[in-house]
């Protein structure tokens, strides 16, 4: 976490995703951010509700 405590977590995107020519970018997008919230505590526990707010309305 920063000085603020917000979570610095990062997100490790895997070449078969990257590449995939059936998947959007957005779907990319939220593929990482999932696994960036999975790296705290091994699962990812957010609801579609905070998809929502940090991917469209941010």
């Amino acid at each position: 976490m920063d000085k603020k405590g917000t979570p610095n977590y990062y997100a490790i995107v895997p070449a078969p995703v990257r590449y995939a020519k059936d998947l959007s970018e957005f779907q990319k997008l939220l593929y990482a951010k999932i696994t960036a919230l999975s790296q705290k505590d091994g699962f990812c526990y957010a609801s579609n509700n905070y998809f929502f707010w940090t991917l469209w309305q941010g």
